[in-house]
């Protein structure tokens, strides 16, 4: 979502009349409300066919001039054809998975970039002339005053450290993350603080690494709004 925010700044900019309308989950408006321009459309990802019926509602009395499909999964392929629209861009045929191409009336070319590129395509494939790499995220002074508040006791420079995805085959070895922690506290004089999600493996991870940073550590795992998780990233001098 945060690598939309520069393909939604040049639609802004090189068509400031357009009105558009973002659809994401709960989640993710947390992170994304406050933008301006914007209309958020907030529905929770469909598990079932009572979810699916109800998005279809939503939207059968709407239409659209366009359609950006900048997610490639069946459960979201699905739901394309509720949005009625005479152009649907989605990805090119390699990266179109499990049947984006199916629903979707024009693509990007394939260039094997940055995923941030591959949105910045959606923009020039729309009309876009000019590019530009604008994040502003809206975080509040709130934010900002609660991150420099959790990280005040801890010495500089601060490391970040976030050590599990959302994938398992992404994730480095529990052990290699703590030999790293000691070197950079030892060697470095780093502090660290730990941030991530509620669910068991996470709160795993970050409670092993704090015991390992000691009282240079700080353990934020799963004690962060989205908000205040980007507020605190950008205080800190280090990220891994």
């Amino acid at each position: 979502m945060v690598l939309v925010l520069p393909l939604l700044h040049n639609l802004q900019n090189n068509f400031p009349r357009t009105r558009i309308t973002w659809i994401t989950s709960p989640l993710g408006y947390e992170m994304l409300k406050g933008l301006e321009g914007v209309e958020f459309e907030v529905f929770d990802k469909p598990s079932t066919l009572a979810d699916y019926r109800n998005f279809y509602r939503a939207f059968r009395n709407r239409s659209f001039d366009a359609v950006l499909a900048l997610q490639a999964n069946l459960r979201i392929n699905l739901l394309y054809p509720a949005l009625h629209a005479p152009i649907k861009i989605g990805f090119d045929r390699m990266r179109a998975r499990e049947g984006q191409w199916l629903f979707c009336n024009r693509q990007i070319e394939y260039s094997g970039p940055h995923l941030l590129d591959s949105f910045l395509a959606f923009g020039e494939r729309f009309g876009t002339t000019s590019q530009s790499i604008e994040w502003q995220l809206p975080i509040s002074d709130a934010d900002r005053t609660w991150a420099e508040a959790a990280l005040k006791g801890l010495p500089r420079p601060i490391v970040a450290m976030h050590p599990v995805s959302s994938k398992a085959e992404r994730n480095w070895p529990l052990e290699r993350y703590a030999e790293t922690v000691t070197a950079a506290r030892d060697k470095g004089q780093c502090s660290f603080v730990f941030t991530g999600g509620d669910n068991p493996v996470e709160q795993q991870y970050c409670a092993h690494l704090a015991q390992v940073a000691g009282t240079d550590g700080l353990n934020l795992c799963g004690g962060t709004t989205p908000k205040q998780l980007a507020a605190l990233l950008g205080q800190v001098d280090g990220l891994i």
